[in-house]
């Protein structure tokens, strides 16, 4: 926008205040999660001011751009971030904390769709580790001293035909905190210069460790040591952003035929049935099969039987696409390995079609299943090598014997809540604890992506809550099987629309 060159006194607008002592000494710091890229870069294709050619919102336009890092790319209008910032009284000024606070529970709001922050955590900005580590999670906010970043940007960008990877180099120490840019990626000045299509200023050594840096619609490459000296403090949020659109809307709520009970396995076969799979306390002492239709709301049972297997709770239960009774045992087997044990729905579950010992070492840090083509895949959540969610796959092709997949995720490893895979073998946590704004969060790392990249990280319409059972449909409808605490002492169905 033209009108960026005309302020009254040749500066740009700034507007960030210091974040005050308590906010400071109270925030948890970032601690290392995973591993670090040797570089990294966020660069969204669409940029803007945000407001910040006129008014000095540039706490608030920092959150804006944060979100144009989301994949895919959210671009949050001008105005939007005007408005919101003005409505919260911080159009001309504001601090990190306060601005970070409310996005976490009142964010960006357009096309019906509200852009929250998650939880946020200071970051050590004088230690490269920690810092870059946390730029690999998500943009990084940062309060400056900005006189300096002023005149590169004028000389650098707005003067010499706006292309992105300016640079700033060789900066003194500022006087006072009253800029918040973003930190959007790291390397040396020559990888970072060569990502934006530039060249490294004579006399700047190209392997000086570099960041890339958002400011008044451009990003700038700034020398390590400037960095530093123009800094004051640093924030990174995890995840960045929180889409609050999605599964919003409740689509079924219901109480069905079954009385509460938790003797067992709850679960939705692909045609939205009701199943229960009951391995303790059954009359025979062997596991039965309980199925209540969709077609009927629940409310009439299409069938109830007892199984060929006994009563055990020694791994996983679940029910195939094509409704086969399947027994991933994990503990207490003969050799010490996981097996796979499945009964057809064709001889009513009298019948087992396999009965065998897999590649895998009996493990119950995570959560087993068989996916839509019937591979064992084991989602570890807790004691991996790198702090990272690991997902690991063998070949029903193989018997079960041999691995096709064994990655690490860009999920840190975590319990409050349930793990899956998709049909199409995207990772999901449903976060149904701890979460920042007390409800639940739907997250999904692509398979595409070997689980590196996330698309989506969004709050729910449901309150966190695990008196039951929590699930995607195959349409990646969000499902809570409600088995406890009820009014009518029923189990409920509950299921808000992706």
């Amino acid at each position: 926008m033209d009108n960026a060159g005309n302020q009254a006194d040749g500066k740009m607008p700034r507007g960030a205040k210091p974040s005050p002592r308590n906010a400071l000494a109270a925030a948890m710091p970032h601690q290392m999660v995973g591993a670090t890229p040797a570089s990294f870069l966020y660069q969204p294709n669409a940029l803007s001011f945000w407001g910040n050619y006129v008014h000095g919102d540039c706490v608030t336009a920092e959150e804006a751009f944060a979100k144009a890092c989301n994949s895919p790319e959210i671009f949050i209008p001008e105005q939007e971030a005007i408005d919101w910032a003005q409505s919260n009284g911080w159009l001309e000024g504001a601090n990190l904390s306060e601005v970070l606070e409310k996005m976490t529970t009142n964010g960006f709001q357009t096309g019906g769709v509200t852009y929250d922050d998650g939880g946020y955590n200071s970051v050590d900005w004088t230690n490269t580790s920690v810092l870059q580590n946390a730029i690999s999670i998500g943009p990084v906010k940062i309060g400056v001293g900005g006189d300096q970043l002023d005149t590169a940007w004028h000389n650098g960008f707005w003067n010499v035909g706006k292309k992105n990877g300016w640079f700033a180099t060789g900066f003194g120490p500022e006087p006072k905190e009253d800029h918040c840019v973003s930190l959007c990626g790291y390397g040396t000045l020559s990888w970072l210069a060569q990502q934006f299509g530039v060249q490294v200023p004579n006399g700047v050594n190209g392997q000086d460790t570099g960041y890339a840096l958002f400011t008044w619609d451009s990003i700038a490459i700034i020398d390590q040591s400037s960095m530093l000296a123009i800094t004051y403090e640093a924030w990174v949020r995890n995840p960045t952003t929180i889409i609050m659109g999605t599964y919003q809307r409740r689509i079924l709520e219901v109480v069905t035929t079954f009385a509460n009970e938790n003797d067992g396995t709850w679960l939705l076969t692909p045609s939205l049935d009701l199943a229960f799979i009951k391995t303790n306390n059954t009359p025979n002492g062997n596991v039965e099969v309980h199925i209540a239709s969709r077609a009927s709301n629940y409310q009439q049972r299409i069938l109830d039987v007892a199984t060929i297997f006994g009563n055990e709770n020694d791994g996983t239960w679940l029910l195939t696409p094509s409704l086969d009774l399947a027994f991933i045992k994990t503990s207490n087997t003969p050799n010490g390995n996981v097996e796979v044990h499945i009964a057809s729905r064709a001889s009513n579950y009298q019948q087992r079609i396999l009965d065998v010992a897999t590649t895998f070492a009996n493990e119950d840090d995570g959560t087993w299943l068989l996916t839509p083509s019937l591979d064992l895949a084991f989602i570890k959540t807790s004691n991996t090598p790198n702090g990272n969610v690991e997902v690991h796959i063998a070949s029903r092709a193989s018997n079960y014997q041999q691995r096709i997949l064994d990655v690490a995720t860009t999920f840190a490893n975590e319990n409050d809540g349930t793990w899956l895979l998709t049909p199409s073998l995207d990772l999901a946590f449903i976060k149904t604890s701890n979460t920042p704004n007390d409800h639940v969060e739907v997250h999904i790392a692509s398979r595409a992506s070997n689980y590196q990249q996330r698309i989506l990280d969004v709050a729910t319409t449901f309150a966190n809550e695990n008196d039951g059972a929590w699930l995607l449909t195959s349409s990646l409808d969000l499902a809570f099987i409600k088995t406890s605490n009820t009014q009518s002492g029923c189990v409920e169905v509950h299921i808000a629309s992706k």
